[in-house]
């Protein structure tokens, strides 16, 4: 059964490891892919790239908190987590 973003939120919310395992499988090639949308068109390679979407991964698990649903979408605040990560220099 696939968890919903709110289920995801709630877990991480608890510091639940399970949950972040699959907001990881569920978020990661979103993450790259928008990571590798700014940082790629700045000359940085993969392994900047991934860097980034570490970065935002111990972000989010760290600042879950902060995520205002009634503000925006989990994927749109994810998004905006990982531009933020990839505007920062490494």
């Amino acid at each position: 059964m696939r968890l919903t973003d709110d289920d995801i939120c709630r877990g991480l919310m608890e510091r639940d490891m399970d949950y972040l395992a699959e907001f990881v499988c569920e978020y990661e090639r979103f993450m790259y892919e928008a990571a590798k949308k700014y940082l790629g068109t700045h000359g940085k390679d993969d392994v900047v790239i991934s860097e980034c979407v570490s970065n935002a991964i111990i972000f989010i698990w760290d600042h879950i908190h902060l995520y205002q649903e009634e503000k925006q979408s989990f994927k749109t605040w994810v998004g905006m987590v990982v531009l933020s990560m990839a505007k920062k220099p490494l």
